[in-house]
């Protein structure tokens, strides 16, 4: 039975796919298998007696010749190299070799090495090596162009725009400031398309670099939505912005891309929305002792098919071909807005439904909190039991505005419309509960603001009600006639901010009339007067690329 194994485990050793080595305690070769032989290209007789060192390629033999002596030495037990070897034939070849030392109370010690041929893999992860290099390489000079091409056509383009608007300043006829109008909106979309080149490349090259600064989050959500805001009201949408009073004023991170974020999350609901809203809400949330920024940006808008979601992040990529067309864009904000939000720690996500609108977020680590919250105080000059009437035909502008009031203990009563509001003040004038303030939209249906005022003031017993005007941002610029008949005591522009609401609660409630002291001008002597005329003129340096 013995003698059986033992032919066995002969015809094992012969003929195993992996090469074995038996060595004497000196590492001198005794027996070598048929894999060695033909991975080498030497015969038996020609490897025994030598070492395997002496066919390791002369750059990859001292560490190889290091290890061998020292299980030689018995100064370790294993060891494993992965090097360059020389065939017969010249070729060079790479082989993983596993040695051990080999002790039993019955036989000599000896020295087992297992050799595998690994040439294949080696020469496959040299190829990938090459090819990852070469994209790496073509990556830096796609970026590297695109920023310098970015920062060539900027150049003259901020100079198109300034031109043009320096000549909408001057006289024009209708016509004329039309073509101005376009010409200048063209211009601020193509720079805006540069500004997301550039970003993109700088992301795609590892190069664009984040703040760390302590900063106050709700300056920022509130410019951030300031600066689309008037787009939205534009195209006759509303714009509505609620902050959790929870949520801490100071947060670590950095602003300037939190605001490029929601910019770029606003601009895209605005483009694909034709009618109703667009809410930019932020909210703070714990878990597990952790503190977030929740960031959510709801629209009405077309909305996106569940199986096209996926594409949405992608760059340069549209949902549906034919957006491009319609909406304009590059594809790219989305995209950017993804990679830095992933730079920043945070998640980014969509959840939508085809025809009825999308909800885009985001979520940041906040890092560390501040002491002060988002909420303000209630307006030292509102009444304890106030009573505020809502007119406002979009339920999300009033029930955000709903809510800053509950949180102050103001009752609130909502009119969606100017027919509404007439029969509640109706209520008021046959003695039932009173009205402190109104809070009326500009836009509303049936009537605007300004002839709902007008209603309100003729109106026996209502001409000192007191009334705030809400306009949407960038449509109160034709209002300066109509506010000189005084029928509003205070106006607020849309999106309505806490901290705005309060003070234009304060004026119309004060009392107290501030008397400014009068300022004497300084005297100026004669003799003061000619010594600065003889002063040296002041020269002033412009550094500027372009003429």
């Amino acid at each position: 039975m013995a003698e059986l194994f033992g032919r066995q485990f002969q015809i094992v050793f012969e003929y195993s796919p992996i090469g074995i080595v038996i060595m004497d305690g000196t590492g001198r070769i005794q027996y070598a298998n048929r894999s060695v032989v033909d991975f080498l290209g030497y015969s038996e007789e020609e490897l025994a007696g030598g070492y395997l060192t002496r066919y390791s390629l002369e750059e990859d033999s001292e560490f190889f010749q290091t290890l061998f002596a020292e299980l030689v030495e018995n100064e370790r037990d294993e060891f494993q190299v992965v090097s360059r070897c020389k065939r017969k034939s010249g070729e060079t070849a790479w082989w993983r070799i596993d040695m051990r030392s080999v002790r039993t109370p019955t036989q000599s010690p000896f020295i087992l090495g297992v050799v595998d041929d690994v040439t294949s893999q080696k020469n496959d992860e040299n190829r990938l090596r090459r090819a990852k290099d070469q994209a790496e390489a073509a990556t830096r000079t796609k970026s590297a162009f695109l920023a310098n091409m970015s920062h060539e056509i900027r150049t003259p383009l901020h100079t198109i725009n300034g031109m043009t608007e320096l000549l909408r300043q001057t006289e024009m006829d209708e016509e004329q400031s039309e073509y101005v109008q376009q010409i200048q909106f063209a211009g601020e979309v193509l720079l805006g398309l540069i500004n997301d080149i550039l970003d993109f490349s700088k992301i795609e090259a590892g190069r664009l670099q984040l703040e760390s600064i302590d900063f106050d989050i709700i300056d920022t959500l509130e410019d951030a939505v300031d600066m689309v805001s008037m787009q939205a009201h534009r195209k006759g949408l509303e714009t509505v912005l609620f902050i959790d009073p929870e949520l801490c004023r100071t947060m670590t991170g950095d602003p300037n891309r939190i605001r490029q974020v929601i910019v770029n999350l606003v601009n895209n609901a605005v483009k694909f929305t034709e009618s109703g809203f667009v809410k930019v809400s932020a909210d703070l949330r714990r878990k597990k002792g952790v503190a977030r920024l929740i960031v959510q940006v709801r629209d009405t808008g077309i909305g996106i098919k569940e199986e096209r979601l996926d594409r949405l992040f992608q760059a340069f990529s549209q949902v549906d071909a034919s957006m491009s067309r319609r909406y304009g864009g590059t594809g790219l904000g989305l995209s950017i807005s993804r990679d830095l939000v992933q730079m920043m720690g945070g998640t980014i996500g969509v959840k939508s439904k085809y025809g009825v609108g999308s909800n885009f977020w985001f979520s940041l680590p906040i890092g560390s909190v501040g002491p002060e919250r988002a909420a303000v105080d209630r307006p030292i000059s509102l009444p304890d039991d106030a009573r505020v009437l809502i007119i406002d035909d979009n339920d999300e502008s009033a029930a955000v505005l709903e809510r800053y009031f509950q949180e102050w203990g103001v009752s609130v009563v909502r009119a969606r419309n100017s027919k509404g509001a007439l029969e509640e003040f109706a209520r008021v004038g046959v003695g039932e509960d009173r009205i402190d303030l109104a809070m009326i939209d500009l836009r509303l249906p049936e009537m605007d603001g300004w002839q709902l005022a007008s209603e309100i003031r003729n109106q026996p017993g209502l001409e000192e009600q007191s009334l705030i005007l809400m306009s949407p941002t960038g449509l109160s610029s034709g209002d300066a006639k109509m506010k000189l008949l005084r029928w509003f005591d205070a106006y607020i522009n849309k999106p309505i901010k806490r901290d705005e609401l309060a003070a234009s609660i304060d004026r119309v409630f004060s009392t107290e009339i501030e008397e400014l002291e009068a300022v004497e001008p300084e005297e100026v002597t004669e003799e003061e007067t000619v010594a600065e005329s003889k002063e040296t003129p002041r020269t002033v340096l412009v550094a500027e690329d372009h003429l």
